[in-house]
């Protein structure tokens, strides 16, 4: 090693050291963290067993290197840990961006209400608000979970040795599996239960619009109807408040719609029951 190149490695180490300044040190905690997205902590469980399984060579990723094809343990661990993992974080993101524009939402509502006790509304009138930035968020949302369930997908047929992104495809071959693979046994009875983020996200290619689900509508409409704020003074029976709902059925009357829960806890049932779908069948997949 010549001496240009020695004095170019102290100065790296010094530079180094420098960069561990307890003021660098805090602004870049600082940046990292706003920046960060992470997913509540009973879903990081399945991918902690995941990254152990991975690390001491057990389980699955033990069980495939014997195969001829899809015998990648690394392939599937990127899948599950990387892939699935960031659209998990994806779906949460969306979801974590929702309530904090409810949370302006109930601020603004809050002031309507005083402003119009304050200058005397006496008469019955409703004021219908569309918010745009939740409808949004709530685009983004369905997207970002089918992208996760297709991910998720990917990921099981790998572990049983084909490929791919469908689910009903997925379905079908477990079921071919499934006289004399336990594991494929399970999965398709988990996958048979009833789900209610699935007529939400799955695809539909032979349906009438008015029958498509909201991953649909988005992705070859444009839009998924929902129904807007209403904010209603009534002096005489009391305020009302209707909260941003999504449209259940196409035809439905007006008034039922709100019947429905608020966006932010429809979006919530949907994360739930999605996570708990993918969190279950990794379970199968990972116990011997």
């Amino acid at each position: 090693m010549n001496s240009k190149q020695e004095n170019g490695e102290e100065r790296a180490k010094k530079t180094m050291e420098k960069m561990k300044n307890p003021k660098m040190r805090n602004l870049m905690n600082e940046f990292v963290s706003e920046f960060d997205v992470k997913i509540p902590p009973e879903y990081e469980l399945l991918f902690l067993k995941s990254w152990e399984s991975f690390t001491k060579k057990l389980g699955p990723f033990n069980e495939i290197k014997s195969r001829s094809s899809y015998n990648q343990p690394e392939l599937f661990f990127n899948q599950i840990n990387d892939q699935v993992h960031e659209k998990f974080c994806a779906v949460n993101y969306h979801l974590t961006n929702a309530k904090y524009l409810q949370k302006l939402v109930d601020e603004y509502t809050n002031r309507v209400l005083g402003v119009a006790e304050e200058i005397g509304i006496n008469w019955p009138i409703t004021v219908g608000i569309t918010l745009k930035k939740l409808h949004f968020e709530y685009e983004a949302f369905i997207l970002q979970c089918r992208a996760c369930l297709d991910h998720f997908v990917v990921s099981i047929s790998y572990y049983f040795g084909f490929y791919t992104m469908k689910i009903e495809a997925l379905k079908r071959k477990l079921e071919e599996l499934s006289l004399r693979d336990k594991k494929a046994q399970k999965i398709l009875n988990l996958m048979g239960k009833n789900r209610k983020f699935y007529d939400i996200i799955k695809s539909k290619t032979k349906a009438h619009p008015s029958n498509l689900s909201d991953r649909d509508k988005i992705a070859h409409y444009g839009k998924v109807l929902l129904r807007p704020l209403n904010i209603m003074v009534n002096p005489v029976s009391g305020t009302r408040i209707l909260p941003l709902a999504r449209h259940q059925k196409e035809g439905e009357m007006y008034g039922d719609s709100f019947s429905l829960p608020s966006l932010i806890e429809f979006m919530e049932s949907v994360m739930r029951d999605l996570f708990n779908f993918i969190s279950e069948i990794y379970e199968v997949i990972f116990t011997d």
